[in-house]
């Protein structure tokens, strides 16, 4: 979810808040231990916009972000397939500062509406 704001011709902005919710490992590697774990991650960033080429209809854009990302592994638990025992780990939160560089191509639909393909790399 965000929110953005067109600066000038080359220059826009947003301000994004994502979460990515519970993510869960279940695996058994290779000397028969299980182990199991819960992830989730949320991010506030904000985005600047560099767009190039303004009197083509599909436009190239260049964007850097920062901001802050919480990041959260819930305890784990490790457990044989012979053995009952589950040995229980704790987890972790971390605040981390986050930041991301990326491109796209944007065009514009209706005077204050854009559609784009971006890729990231976070």
């Amino acid at each position: 979810m965000g929110l953005g704001y067109v600066i000038n011709k080359n220059f826009r902005t947003d301000i994004m808040f994502t979460h990515r919710g519970k993510y869960k490992v279940d695996y058994i590697d290779d000397t028969n231990e299980r182990i199991t774990q819960n992830f989730s991650n949320s991010t506030a960033m904000l985005n600047i916009y560099y767009d190039f080429l303004q009197d083509y209809k599909l436009k190239p854009f260049i964007v850097l972000g920062g901001g802050y990302s919480k990041n959260k592994a819930g305890n784990y638990t490790t457990s044989t397939t012979y053995d009952e025992d589950e040995d229980i780990h704790i987890g972790s939160t971390s605040n981390d500062f986050a930041w991301k560089i990326g491109t796209g191509l944007r065009s514009l639909l209706l005077e204050n509406l854009m559609i784009g393909l971006e890729y990231n790399y976070v």
